[in-house]
């Protein structure tokens, strides 16, 4: 916030500035401590509380919520003023490409792709995080209950499913050895964006969804190192039961082509 006021001309400062200069004489790591100290964004017990119990008004005068609105709305007043200089940059943009392709008529331009399809290959593969240690390529509904947690917001798993996985009613959807895998990696690049995408086997059969990389792809957008970076993917068996044991709708598996 210092950066941003010492950079930018002070009308297209967002009103929470004001506040910052009146109350705390412009002193930007004493409004971050006085915050930090009373929003109730800190915590989540205290945050649901707040959902449960407020009113609009005062969700709206909790200090987070009030910094996050007052640059929000100058964001879009910024995004409205800007939007006629976008389309004079595009029109200006096609007519430099034009210009570039008619001087150098014997070079190659390669396409646009922004907003495009792509499709990049790699193998399903484990990988040696540190000596001697081994990340196998696919995990198993083992893992899901080892790592579940009752409660916990992110590792909360509800009752049916760990009903499904103890018994092991697994349907067909279990592999040749009666397990049930659930993820598997692949020396895939991935990025930003990329989480939902299909991953498909070389007969273009859906294998599986990719939602994450591992904790050694965290420097993919710097370098990509292919013998320690994986994509995480979802296995499509997981998906299958989970929507045909669990959520009841086999009527959506009936439209498909299952591979056996």
């Amino acid at each position: 916030m210092k950066l941003y006021a010492e950079r930018v001309p002070s009308e297209y400062l967002p009103d929470i500035y004001q506040k910052i200069d009146s109350l705390f004489e412009g002193d930007y790591e004493q409004y971050a401590d006085w915050l930090f100290a009373n929003s109730q964004f800190t915590s989540l017990e205290k945050l649901l509380e707040l959902l449960k119990n407020a009113d609009t008004h005062e969700l709206t005068k909790d200090p987070a919520m009030e910094l996050a609105l007052s640059t929000t709305d100058m964001g879009y007043e910024l995004s409205g003023q800007m939007m006629p200089y976008y389309e004079q940059i595009l029109r200006a943009e096609r007519e430099f490409m034009a210009a570039l392709m008619e001087m150098e008529s014997d070079r190659t331009f390669y396409p646009d792709a922004n907003f495009t399809q792509r499709m990049s290959y790699g193998t399903v593969e484990g990988y040696w995080p540190r000596d001697a240690v081994w990340y196998d390529y696919y995990t198993t509904s083992q893992g899901i209950l080892e790592k579940q947690k009752p409660g916990d917001p992110e590792f909360n798993v509800q009752q049916e499913i760990l009903d499904l996985i103890r018994n092991g009613e697994f349907g067909p959807y279990g592999d040749n050895e009666g397990v049930m895998r659930v993820n598997f990696l692949s020396t895939n690049d991935i990025t930003g964006g990329n989480s939902g995408s299909p991953v498909l086997n070389g007969n273009a059969e859906l294998i599986g969804l990719a939602f994450d990389g591992n904790w050694e792809s965290l420097s993919g957008d710097i370098l990509f190192e292919p013998e320690m970076q994986r994509t995480i993917s979802v296995d499509i068996r997981y998906v299958l039961f989970l929507i045909d044991k669990v959520m009841g709708a086999s009527h959506i598996l009936e439209e498909l082509t299952i591979a056996g």
